[in-house]
Parts: C-alpha cells; structure tokens; sequence
C-alpha cells in the first residue's frame, strides 16, 4: 500500500484476493491463519482459483478449471460452425474457426499446456468434434487426416509450436527478461555461431508435475526442432516450424 500511495494509485479490495499454492492435498485452518492478510480493517479473502489475463489460475497448478472453461468455449464454437457448415465457403469456416477456437487454444499454451493427458485428452475431443462438422464426416470418424488436410494442428501440436517459439525467443532473447535466466545454457569452446542441437540443462525435477511444466518440457521440445530452423528469424521460424510439424506430422508426448 506504500508503494501504491506513493505513485498515487488505488486498489480496490473488493476485487483482491489471495491464493496459497501448494502440492499439499489439504491446508489446515491453522495453516491458514499464519497467511492471513489485512489492508486497514478490510481482509484480503483466500481463493482457490482465479480468472487472470483471461486465464484460470488454480492453486494446485492442474489447470483444471481454465481446460473447463476452454471446453465450454470449444463447445460452443462447435455449435456455431455446425449451424453454418452448408451455408458458408470453406475460407469463411476456416476464418471462424482461427476466430473461435485457434485463438483460444494458442492464448498462453505453453503454460496451461503441461496439464494432466487425462484434462488435454477432454480439450483434444472437444477439437475433433470441430474438425468433424469442418469436414462434414460422420460422428465416429477418425479426424487425424482432416488435420493434415486442413492444416491446422491438434493439441500436441500446437504445444511443440507454442512452446518451441517461446524457446526460440529466450534464445534470442527478445523474451521479457523474466525468462532470460529461466533455463541454464550448456556452454561449448567451439564457434557459437554453429547452433546446438541442445544447448541447455535439464534441471532435476523428480514430480510428475514440474516436469510437465514449461521449465522442464521447453527444453525436450526445443532439443526436437532441427538446428537449420533455429538460426532463422522469428518470423520465417515460426513459417518454416509449422510446416516442418505438418510435413513429418510432428506429434509431441510429454516426456517424464
């Protein structure tokens, strides 16, 4: 509150919470009472999710709740496109779906995308049953093709490009400087100019869920991209990147 008097700004309270992040199953009441947190009389209340920057942030990390949400969003582009299917051309579909659905499952991936196969296998249904009415097959059909043939990436996919951009821009870095000290680079005698095929550590994780998180898989997907792609610009990177991942029908596991 200091800091925020000083540069003359507000904060309104009603809208402040706070989140106590833990692997622990249950916190007790006890515990609870040593986070207890008061500006003036009014008290900050505990939350145990909450919607930021238009992503659900739960306080286990599974990412539970934003994968509920984008379900329902999913679900409800389904709708929109299955109604218009037989009354609009194939470029106005496509515009609909990078409207509706690609800009949602790209929006912050690379953190949300580290969550449970058991959560991405819901999301990645919800996306076929899209590709379904895109294509006008039949409820049953195997849709893995129609990506192909649409070009347009499943949920793997679109993790291993998300997540090998945000590499390429600490590489470079052009990333925020928050993550310029994220990942520990392998230093080599020979020329720097002749990238690496791995040029950072695995740092030693040994839960299931931090090495599903971005600190850990960002450097098996980057150690995946050919070192040809790393030494472009951001731009032609990410165009050659995609149809590196079409061509070869690139398809990333989380590796533990």
């Amino acid at each position: 509150m200091v800091w925020l008097t000083a540069n003359k700004l507000t904060l309104n309270l009603t809208k402040t919470n706070y989140m106590l992040v833990s692997n622990v199953n249950k916190l007790t009441n006890k515990d609870r009472k040593k986070f207890r947190i008061t500006i003036g009389n009014y008290t900050i209340h505990e939350v145990e999710q909450s919607k930021y920057l238009g992503v659900f942030i739960d306080n286990k990390l599974n990412w539970n709740e934003h994968i509920d949400y984008l379900t329902t969003k999913l679900s409800q582009a389904a709708g929109v496109i299955y109604k218009l299917r037989k009354l609009i051309p194939h470029r106005a579909k496509m515009l609909i779906y990078n409207s509706l659905v690609a800009s949602y499952l790209r929006y912050v991936l690379p953190a949300w995308g580290g969550a449970t196969a058991t959560s991405l296998k819901r999301l990645q249904c919800a996306q076929n049953k899209i590709i379904r009415f895109l294509t006008h097959s039949p409820p049953m059909t195997n849709v893995s093709n129609k990506y192909h043939e649409l070009r347009i990436m499943n949920i793997n996919q679109l993790y291993f490009y998300e997540v090998a951009k945000f590499m390429h821009s600490v590489y470079y870095e052009y990333s925020p400087q928050v993550f310029h000290n994220y990942f520990h680079e392998i230093h080599h005698n020979y020329d720097t100019r002749t990238r690496r095929a791995n040029t950072y550590q695995l740092p030693q994780i040994r839960t299931e869920k931090g090495k599903r998180s971005l600190k850990y898989q960002g450097i098996h997907v980057w150690a995946e991209v050919p070192d040809v792609y790393k030494m472009l610009e951001p731009k032609q990177f990410s165009y050659h990147l995609k149809n590196y991942i079409f061509t070869n029908n690139i398809e990333f596991n989380i590796a533990f």
